[in-house]
């Protein structure tokens, strides 16, 4: 395998593109050759006042037709300089082809590629055109840039370099393509990433809790972080600070006013009645509606075409029942605490089919709207998941919808990730490309050999995702989703495509990439269900690895199989410190006295007043009290996702005689959000509080409560406190009784 560049690799294929012609038959349409049998016949022209973006654009030309001919073009900037066929590149292409592309479209990223016999001109709106018209003709000419790194780019080599005559015009469908975190700039660029995004959380101004507590909602007696829109000074202040603003940029098309992000909202007098039903409250929307009606009301005045973009996020999803949003409210629908598994056309969806709903009632407002989603699962720290069928059937869904921008949050672990982003950038461009054709293109060459094995390797994540039925964010389900049967099917796969690039340098790093998102997942599988069974030895063993040998070797490759957020922000935060903390408690002469089962008995408290009910007392009837599962199932799989307040949990313990004069504990491995708890009616007292939904361990004394040889009963009351995205409360982790030494 020939490689031309340290950043790029290139493979040999017996097709051409449709507009790539070799020394066999040539297609009937006019041709312009620019490389004939390894020799340059054409000279790329820049304007002597050429910008650092044009210059740059040449230079990728060059590179990229050297990769596929071995040749290099020179680059100019004198016209009569130019030997053979003139390439000429932005400014160097006149202003008559520019007013033309202006015609066709106002948008900063439209193009013009004009191939004569004589010449060639690219350029576009501005630069990014630019880049917009060099990256096209590298499409036409068969380049794909299917993932960042050494591996990623993929050409078609043929000493001749042959371009379809041709004077197209072209524009992108969505005003803004943002994969946002893609952490590549040129694979970005290449795929004519960018354009329009607007929005962002807080209304502008600083406000001064301490100082200012009026300007503030208030819970449980304190000033929250979100400002009182209501507050006449508040509004004042907002519209003052965003007058300065416009007298600095008067051609602002978007102000930026929206909640902060988190809770802390109470109550307002501008709230409609309208109830939100994912996180059974109230939906603020209208308040904000209102706002942000009063603040347009003004700045239009003297700015007649400012709008503001807002994130339509929890709370404020829904659309306003009271209030008609000004035309130039942009809503961006940022649904974060809804299903990441299934497409938004999956009918095993509810919360997608309520998506639906949502997006319809905004259109009906009359505003444009723009997506603001998360192209990964949710708070997950790099297992297997891919997305191919949410990207193929919800980018044109929202195109289709009158979406007039993109911004996607990703976190792009490449072994998995990988084609769904691809896809997705694709589309971006035009939502109503051929999916299908996109796809069968990518597993034929970007895999080579091993097309129809990588095929199917990801046919089988993709349908055990789209046939699931579980919903809980995170890495709860996965283990579900992706039973060892599935893994299994996964592995054969993978092995299969493996001994197909066997000694193929390029195709077998590609097919590498998935091997070692695969290696990281399969230890973490092994972490998981070991801390769960309270095998803290083996989770500690498999953290290990996966710390010091498989995360290593993730980061080093490039692109990061893993990414830093994933494992940092992650793996740590959920798992890193739990493995740690439980295999310490194993250490040292430390032993585990008891361990408490998965299921247990459950009382749902939705008014928080179930110690004034004496649901603590060990000796309660227990006929109304439900079965229900901690550690191996979700709250949100049995019945309880959109309950959010109060369970209590009771079951029975024995710690065996043996343990008698030691020093017990009780330790929990995952708690949303805070706990409570009694043994035979006698409350423990917390030796260290632990975080939601798993990271930081819950730690009790049990001094003198239990009496080692004695069935006893344990009560736990777990309150989830605060809101969050995941679908989970309650007993998320396993529970022990350990012994000091």
């Amino acid at each position: 395998m020939k490689t031309h560049n340290a950043r790029l690799s290139i493979r040999r294929l017996g097709w051409m593109a449709c507009v790539l012609a070799s020394s066999w038959a040539m297609p009937a349409w006019a041709q312009t050759v620019i490389v004939d049998q390894g020799k340059p016949t054409a000279t790329i022209v820049l304007s002597a006042q050429a910008t650092k973006n044009e210059t740059l654009a040449a230079q990728e030309l060059q590179a990229h037709v050297k990769l596929i001919t071995g040749a290099t073009l020179n680059i100019v900037k004198q016209p009569a300089a130019a030997e053979g066929i003139a390439i000429y590149i932005g400014q160097a292409a006149g202003d008559k082809g520019k007013a033309r592309i202006a015609s066709h479209s106002k948008d900063p990223f439209a193009l013009r590629v004009e191939v004569t016999p004589k010449e060639v001109r690219l350029q576009g709106n501005s630069d990014d055109g630019t880049f917009s018209a060099v990256y096209e003709l590298l499409h036409q000419a068969g380049v794909r840039w299917f993932m960042p790194g050494p591996y990623g780019v993929d050409v078609i080599e043929s000493p001749t370099l042959t371009l379809k005559e041709q004077d197209f015009i072209d524009a992108p469908r969505l005003r803004g393509r943002i994969l946002q975190a893609i952490g590549d700039r040129d694979w970005a660029r290449r795929h004519r990433l960018g354009g329009f995004t607007a929005g962002g959380h807080g209304l502008g101004p600083k406000f001064d809790r301490e100082k200012e507590p009026h300007l503030f909602y208030h819970e449980n007696g304190k000033p929250t972080h979100q400002e009182k829109i209501s507050e006449p000074e508040v509004l004042q202040r907002v519209i003052a600070h965003w007058r300065e603003k416009l007298k600095q940029n008067p051609d602002l098309e978007y102000i930026s006013v929206g909640p902060h992000d988190g809770a802390g909202f109470a109550s307002d007098p501008w709230d409609a009645d309208d109830f939100d039903p994912i996180i059974g409250l109230t939906a603020t929307t209208d308040r904000f509606i209102k706002f942000f009606n009063l603040i347009l009301e003004d700045l239009q005045k003297d700015y007649p075409n400012v709008g503001n973009a807002f994130y339509a996020y929890t709370r404020e999803l829904r659309p306003p029942v009271r209030e008609k949003p000004n035309p130039k409210i942009l809503p961006m629908i940022a649904a974060i605490g809804l299903d990441r598994f299934h497409s938004i056309n999956n009918p095993l969806s509810w919360e997608k089919k309520y998506l639906r709903t949502v997006i319809e009632g905004w259109q009906a407002l009359g505003v444009n709207l723009m997506y603001r989603g998360y192209l990964f699962n949710l708070a997950d720290h790099g297992l297997p998941f891919s997305m191919i069928d949410i990207v193929r059937e919800e980018w044109p869904y929202y195109y289709s919808k009158g979406f007039i921008a993109m911004r996607v949050e990703c976190i792009p672990n490449w072994a998995y990730h990988g084609p769904s982003l691809y896809l997705a950038a694709r589309l971006m461009w035009d939502p109503q490309l051929d999916s299908d054709a996109i796809l069968n293109e990518y597993w034929e060459r970007f895999y080579g050999p091993a097309a129809s094995a990588m095929k199917k390797h990801f046919d089988v994540i993709e349908n055990a995702y789209i046939n699931c039925d579980y919903y809980t964010g995170n890495v709860f389900d996965v283990p579900k989703i992706l039973t060892p049967e599935i893994r299994k099917q996964m592995e054969e796969t993978l092995i299969a495509a493996e001994q197909a690039v066997k000694g193929k340098e390029v195709y077998e790093q590609r097919v590498r990439t998935v091997r070692l998102g695969f290696d990281y997942g399969q230890a973490n599988f092994v972490m998981m269900d070991a801390y769960n069974r309270c095998d803290f030895a083996l989770a500690r063993k498999a953290h290990d690895q996966i710390v010091n040998e498989i995360i290593p070797a993730c980061l080093a490759h490039k692109p990061a199989v893993i990414t830093p957020r994933a494992h940092v922000g992650y793996f740590k935060r959920f798992w890193g410190r739990s493995v740690i903390h439980a295999s310490e408690r194993i250490e040292n002469g430390r032993e585990i006295a008891t361990i408490l089962p998965d299921e247990w008995l459950s009382f749902l408290d939705p008014y928080n007043a179930g110690d004034k009910l004496f649901l603590q007392d060990p000796q309660l009837g227990t006929q109304s009290w439900q079965p229900i599962r901690t550690w191996s199932d979700s709250t949100s799989n049995q019945g309880l996702r959109y309950y959010k307040d109060t369970i209590w949990y009771r079951t029975n313990l024995t710690v065996p005689e043996k343990y008698a004069g030691r020093k017990l504990r009780v330790w929990m491995g995952g708690i949303d959000d805070t706990v409570r708890v009694w043994i035979d009616g006698q409350e423990l007292e917390v030796m260290q509080k632990g975080s939601a939904p798993i990271g930081m361990p819950w730690e009790f004394d049990a001094g003198s409560t239990i009496t080692p040889g004695k069935q006893q009963v344990i009560v736990l009351k777990v309150s989830d406190n605060s809101m969050n995205e995941l679908g989970t409360m309650g007993i998320t982790g396993p529970i022990m009784i350990w012994a000091e030494p």
